[in-house]
């Protein structure tokens, strides 16, 4: 959790709104975005230090920061934001002057770094702009240049290799081999995740950018029931018993935590591990929790704190997820699994980070989504759910090939069959005997279903309906005249069939209204009373608008008078300015950049400037500087 002095805890709790300076390079040098440049509520940062819903040990999960910039007027047409590093500060400062220990008296205002960010996709220019950027744990997913060595010296290699600043992590060296039958390349967060089991720890990139390992610490924190908008805790706590390394468990059974793939384990070292292990996890206990609250930027996961209940009983929490979204709402969470769910939590190191963005890909959002937008989510939610397939090469004489590709080990026993060859690329659903969507070598494509930004076209074929553009600059959609006037599309279409339908349409309203004439005859007396009511109630609205119209507002030579009638306070706004008299007579008066007050009662500060009037406790008035 960052440090945060009593005072700037309080300013927190007080909910003033907060601001946000992001500063960037780019080909000018130094910049900076600010609240006013990001819509409203699309500023979040999500940090983690779990990647599903079970406790986890050695995970090395990078945040993410979200935030949508308002494009409207084109500004950053011409930025190119990927690669770019974001260094985020939230800042809330306090409008009332505060008197310190010292006898100064200032604006009390607190800063807090939120990380390093880089963006790591090109956003499109459109009138708003969605980055999304990574801390700098995402630059470990590389591959290693060495894979043996002591503890210290990876950890430092490591950091050297991924231009990441290595914080203060201090770590028993350890001599780690892999196996000589490893054959894989591991990538370097890779090794760092294989450590952190070792060492039970969890790597994460500080608010200064630094690369850190550490464990749940005691940040103070207690979340009282008037914090929490909504909240749920878990009625029984997770209390992990031990670890399991192959065979053999260290500590007891019960919730015990499985440690599983990590190849710097082996025959020599597991039983110091997993006693070393067992030594820090065993008897571990909290409540998993959710919560949601103010926008509290100082939580950080492996904070330690209490959870206060209604009844006043306090219960011990850890904090694994967090969400931060400015001059919103903090989301903090403790992910764990009680003795009824629990049993054996294994812990996959070659999958956290996967975990970790199908985790982010589905956070539940309450926007409405465009059909597009909903085709996306759902083509990603089949991505992120995407099983492998098989592969068939069929050979020709020439040596060329066709590639197929299918759901099942045998292509006989499949469903789903792509075909790639020269000619195109093609998809079954069938098994192989029919090919109803793909495309060919020529470009032309068959599809379902198009999701798209846009479409381009000299023209468009859609089932005899065809629309072409003319030499004129026309449109015609089959006999359809469509006229382009400045990019907008005015469409009158006159179709025969169209046109024959509509005439049986109005023979036939035709002939009911004839029929139901005599009953709209007899209901038109009926319409008239009721209009006429209508009108007697709205004649009788206006005349008591205006009645109290004339009672609160008179336009007189000055200008126009605001009093209630028996009142001998009234405001004037005139042509020279606004004035505030009682009885005809001025106290106060508002004329261009000045103000005029005959008689002036402060309760409490009068600020000028960098100076401001205070009054003492003891009933003295003090002229003091105040800063900025």
């Amino acid at each position: 959790m960052y440090t945060l002095t009593d005072k700037e805890r309080a300013l927190l709790d007080r909910e003033i709104p907060q601001t946000v300076k992001i500063h960037y390079e780019d080909a000018n040098g130094d910049q900076y975005l600010t609240e006013a440049d990001i819509i409203q509520g699309t500023f979040s940062i999500d940090r983690a230090c779990v990647s599903g819903n079970s406790f986890e040990f050695g995970t090395m999960i990078a945040s993410e920061l979200s935030l949508t910039l308002d494009n409207s007027d084109g500004r950053w047409n011409d930025t190119e934001f990927a690669g770019v590093k974001l260094t985020p500060v939230i800042t809330v400062k306090d409008p009332d002057i505060t008197k310190l220990d010292d006898g100064t008296y200032v604006h009390l205002t607190v800063s807090i770094p939120m990380g390093i960010y880089t963006v790591d996709e090109s956003p499109r220019h459109l009138a708003h702009i969605e980055l999304k950027a990574l801390d700098r744990m995402a630059s470990f997913d590389r591959e290693a240049s060495v894979t043996s060595g002591t503890t210290m010296s990876l950890i430092k290699q490591a950091c050297a290799d991924c231009n990441v600043p290595m914080g203060d992590i201090s770590l028993a060296d350890r001599t780690l081999t892999l196996p000589t039958d490893y054959t894989e390349k591991p990538t370097w967060r890779q090794i760092l995740i294989w450590i952190g089991q070792i060492y039970c720890k969890d790597g994460y990139i500080d608010r200064n950018g630094k690369f850190q390992m550490g464990w749940y610490a005691d940040a103070g924190f207690n979340l009282k029931p008037e914090d929490r908008f909504d909240s749920d805790i878990e009625e029984k706590p997770a209390k992990i018993t031990g670890v399991q390394i192959g065979e053999t468990v260290y500590g007891d059974t019960g919730y015990v935590i499985n440690v599983d793939g990590n190849e710097y384990i082996n025959d020599d070292n597991r039983d110091s591990i997993g006693k070393s292990l067992a030594a820090t996890l065993k008897g571990f206990t909290y409540y998993p929790f959710n919560s949601n609250v103010i926008a509290r930027p100082e939580f950080d996961p492996m904070d330690v704190g209490t959870y206060e209940k209604a009844d006043g009983t306090k219960l011990p929490v850890i904090v694994t997820n967090t969400n931060f979204t400015l001059n919103g709402s903090t989301v903090i969470e403790g992910h764990g699994e009680t003795p009824t769910q629990a049993g054996y939590a294994t812990i996959n190191p070659l999958t956290a980070r996967e975990q970790a963005i199908i985790a982010n890909t589905n956070r539940a959002t309450t926007t409405k989504l465009t059909s597009r937008i909903q085709a996306v989510m759902n083509l990603s939610d089949t991505a992120a759910n995407a099983l492998g397939f098989y592969k068939t090469v069929d050979t020709g004489a020439d040596g060329s090939e066709i590639v197929y590709l299918h759901d099942k080990n045998s292509m006989a026993d499949s469903r789903v069959v792509y075909k790639a060859s020269a000619d195109g690329f093609f998809i079954s659903t069938d098994g192989g005997k029919n090919y109803t969507e793909g495309f060919d070598k020529d470009g032309n494509a068959v599809m379902n279903m198009l999701s798209v930004i846009g479409i381009k076209a000299e023209w468009i074929d859609i089932d005899n309906l065809i629309r072409r553009i003319n030499n004129d600059g026309t449109e015609t959609i089959s006999g359809a005249r469509v006229m382009v006037d400045d990019g907008n599309v005015s469409v009158a279409i006159s179709n025969v069939q169209t046109a024959a339908n509509d005439a049986q349409s109005s023979a036939d309203e035709a002939a009911r209204s004839a029929q139901s004439a005599g009953n709209a005859a007899a209901s038109a007396q009926s319409s008239a009373d009721g209009a006429q009511a209508t009108a007697d109630e709205a004649l009788s609205t206006a005349n008591d608008v205006k009645s109290r119209e004339d009672e609160y507002f008179k336009f007189e030579t000055d200008g126009l008078r605001i009093s209630k009638g028996d009142s001998d306070i009234s405001t004037v706004y005139g042509d020279n300015g606004m004035e505030i008299q009682q009885n005809g007579q001025t106290l106060a008066a508002f004329r261009g950049n000045s103000v005029t007050n005959h008689n002036l009662v402060v309760s409490d500060t009068m600020a000028i400037g960098k100076f401001a009037y205070v009054a003492e406790s003891n009933g003295t008035l003090n002229f003091v500087w105040i800063g900025e």
